[in-house]
Parts: C-alpha cells; structure tokens; sequence
C-alpha cells in the first residue's frame, strides 16, 4: 500500500477536507495519525507520527474524529527523574518502617513518660552525688597542699608531685561529671520528646 504523507501544517477546520482528498484504502484501511513537531506544526497522515519524533500521537477516523492518543515514550530524562522518584520513595518508606520499629521498641522499653522521668531523676541524683564526693575531695586536698612546707628533700618532692597529680585528677573528674550531668539531661530531654511523638495504637 502507498504511503500517504502530509507533512505541513493543516489547521484544524479543513481537516475533513484532508481526509477527504486522501484515497479510500488509506483511509478505511489504516487510520490517521496527527501530531504535533516540536516546532508547534502538526501534521497528518497514515505516517505523519514519523516527522514528530517522540511526541504524542492522536489516531483518527473518518471525518477526523479521534480514536485514541498514544502518548509519547518517556525521554531519557523522564525516566531518571521516574527512578529517582522511586528511589525516594523507597528511602522514605525504610526510613518509616525504621520509625515504626523504634516506636515500638520505646513502647515496650518505657510504658509512660513517668518512667522516663524518674530514670532521668536517678540517673542525675546520682551524678551530683558523685561531683559532690569529689569537689569535697578537692577542696581538702588543696587545703593540705597549702599547709604543706617547701619540699627540701627527694622524698618530700615525690610527695608533693603525687599530691599535684592527684588534685589534677580530681579536676578532670569534676569537669567530666559536670559533662556528664548535662549530657545526662539533653539525652532525656530528646528522649521525652522522642516519646511525646509516638502514634499510639488505638
């Protein structure tokens, strides 16, 4: 059969007249595409679709009435923009499945936040005690650093070396507890805000 091309652009009103002046097998037997170039012409014919590369496609029948629209195949960009979409949705769904399983592990961990409260109280109780132990200890060894005569032998030097290591460590240990303690409340703070999230079931 003989390839009817009409490749220039056809308005839409004498579309009908188009069709009728293709031959009869082209049009009975095969139906008529139109679509639209990139430059903004449409075109017509049982091979039109051909001047209008990868854009959609509208089928004709008689009298130009419209048959179906076949749209045009996803360009190389569509189809990366399609997997990065779907690779997010993937993300996010893991990341959800992850947050449904931390809600359930806090739910069953801490059963209210009164629990999660007296645990920080503890918790911080006992922090303070231990800062307290060791800011008296300080103090007393610095008192006797004080008292103490300028060494004047080697075993008074070694005796005051010791002394000095010791206040020092005393030092670290309270700035660690003091660390410690507000670590101690940031970390329930989050964690009560954490909770206070959860959806509970129903």
């Amino acid at each position: 059969m003989r390839r009817i091309r009409i490749h220039f652009p056809v308005p839409a009103p004498i579309l009908a007249l188009v069709l009728g002046l293709l031959p009869a097998a082209a049009v009975n037997g095969q139906a008529i595409t139109k679509c639209q170039d990139a430059d903004g012409n449409w075109h017509y014919g049982t091979y039109a679709s051909e001047a209008c590369g990868n854009r959609p496609i509208t089928e004709l029948g008689e009298n130009g009435v419209m048959i179906d629209v076949r749209e045009a195949p996803p360009t190389v960009e569509e189809l990366q923009e399609r997997k990065r979409a779907e690779q997010a949705a993937r993300e996010a769904q893991i990341k959800l499945e992850e947050k449904k399983r931390i809600d359930r592990t806090l739910l069953e961990k801490y059963p209210s936040e009164d629990v999660i409260i007296t645990l920080r109280d503890q918790r911080i109780t006992e922090l303070e005690k231990q800062l307290e132990f060791n800011q008296r200890e300080l103090r007393n060894l610095r008192v006797e650093r004080q008292a103490l005569p300028e060494p004047d032998t080697e075993l008074a030097k070694q005796e005051l070396h010791e002394m000095v290591q010791r206040i020092e460590r005393f030092e670290r240990a309270i700035e660690q507890g003091r660390t410690a303690m507000q670590k101690t409340r940031d970390d329930y703070a989050k964690l009560l805000a954490r909770y206070r999230e959860i959806d509970r079931p129903q």
